[in-house]
């Protein structure tokens, strides 16, 4: 049997609703790979914000193939409003599985035109220092992978060094005294 859940955010009633594709796994089987999406999807984001014992998880329904439980995925993001314009958690409309969220901001979301308004807006626009304090204290303490490292010195290398072709400040200068 295929399954249909619903997990609910106690704290302001926000849900997602998603399906479970193998006969083999359940709707705690999802809740876990869940907390551990790496794509960073809205309910993702959300469980870390809110902390998974804030969540309330409900099997909806079950059925017998795979084609009926998408469509029974589709029918209750409808019903209950969990899609992510309607105040909930689902990126997509339902019966695509993660698949249709990719590109989601340009093409579910957002016309594109609005897409690009909004991009041409934040040309040129500088962070104001307590949103730099935000930024930083977000990415302190958050520990880079030995990959993330070597990839981060390979792109600084050689003229795609900042200072390529420039003198440090305190090279050449004499002292005094």
């Amino acid at each position: 049997m295929f399954e249909c859940y619903k997990w609910i955010n106690k704290i302001n009633g926000k849900a997602y609703i998603g399906i479970v594709l193998s006969p083999n796994k359940n709707y705690l089987d999802r809740w876990k790979e869940h907390q551990r999406d790496k794509r960073k999807s809205v309910f993702h984001q959300a469980i870390k914000k809110y902390k998974p014992e804030n969540f309330q998880g409900e099997i909806l329904s079950s059925a017998a193939t795979i084609e009926e439980v998408k469509e029974i995925e589709i029918q209750m993001i409808a019903e209950h409003k969990t899609h992510i314009s309607e105040g909930g958690y689902n990126m997509t409309l339902g019966g695509d599985g993660t698949s249709g969220t990719e590109g989601y901001w340009k093409e579910k979301c957002l016309p594109e035109n609005m897409v690009e308004k909004i991009r041409n807006s934040r040309i040129g626009q500088l962070h104001d220092q307590s949103t730099k304090d935000k930024i930083s204290n977000s990415l302190r303490g958050m520990e880079k992978s030995k990959t993330h490292t070597k990839n981060i010195s390979v792109s600084k290398r050689g003229d795609k060094n900042p200072m390529f072709g420039r003198t440090p400040w305190n090279k050449g200068k004499r002292k005094n005294g």
